[in-house]
């Protein structure tokens, strides 16, 4: 089984942060934490390829050269969050997006994203992933979330590759307009892109549409949940053998760091 890992990047001094909402501990926004992300990635994963996508941020990762697996490709400009945005597509979605093509031009397998504040438990959590799937697109689950997805990991088969590309991208609202969890589980839908995207923005002022874009949901979802939680859920469980999490506090952290046992002077 081979499989690329992505991620997106942007990190900037604080005082040139303009995120309208920062959560989590300071350390998971500096330029050090992506060595203990890519401890995480080398200690609990087996890629072909790992590749940061750099949104023209004004501190570059600190990536490990030495490694071939590891590949940069920097963006010409920070298209921002999906709060506040250039174009079409935030950041985080270019970064997703180019991933996903990277992943069919390797002739990869899977397609795993990693956020670069998202930290992995587990030996074999990506094989362990793939052994529970039933559809061909993992999102963490939303459930006590605001959205119905968590993309702070998540993976894509190859075979879905193109046709979620395809349905991502036709549908026409920016994502300041409809956030990436939720164009995410749209272009997954079994419903077209076009239709139920309509269907979602029209829908919080409307019980009928709401009513109908939950049967979407319901009946018509073509991703499953992960089979590993938490992302931005909490309280975390750190006794389970496999677990994700991110935006992670200070004192969350020094617990992984004393279960992993990793060196990181973060």
């Amino acid at each position: 089984m081979k499989y690329v890992i992505g991620s997106g990047w942007w990190c900037a001094p604080p005082e040139e942060d303009e995120r309208e909402l920062l959560i989590g501990d300071d350390v998971i926004r500096g330029s050090d934490f992506h060595k203990l992300w890519y401890k995480s990635v080398c200690e609990y994963t087996d890629p072909e390829k790992i590749l940061i996508v750099d949104s023209c941020s004004p501190i570059k990762p600190p990536i490990n050269m030495d490694d071939d697996r590891v590949e940069l490709v920097r963006l010409n400009i920070n298209a921002g969050h999906n709060t506040n945005h250039k174009g079409k597509y935030c950041g985080c979605v270019r970064a997703m997006e180019i991933g996903l093509l990277y992943t069919l031009m390797c002739e990869a397998d899977y397609y795993v994203y990693v956020e670069q504040d998202a930290l992995l438990y587990g030996s074999g959590i990506i094989e362990h992933c793939v052994s529970k799937m039933k559809k061909p697109i993992m999102f963490g689950s939303g459930s006590n979330t605001p959205c119905r997805t968590q993309q702070s990991f998540f993976i894509v088969r190859k075979d879905a590759i193109w046709g979620f590309l395809k349905s991502l991208n036709s549908i026409p609202y920016t994502d300041s307009q409809i956030n990436p969890e939720e164009k995410f589980h749209i272009a997954c839908s079994l419903v077209p892109s076009i239709i139920q995207s309509w269907v979602y923005m029209h829908s919080s002022n409307n019980s009928f549409l709401k009513w109908v874009d939950w049967q979407f949901f319901k009946f018509f979802r073509g991703w499953q949940v992960l089979p590993v939680d938490y992302g931005r859920v909490r309280p975390l469980d750190m006794k389970r053998p496999f677990f994700y999490f991110q935006h992670g506090g200070r004192v969350e952290i020094d617990e992984y760091l004393e279960l992993t046992g990793f060196e990181w002077n973060g």
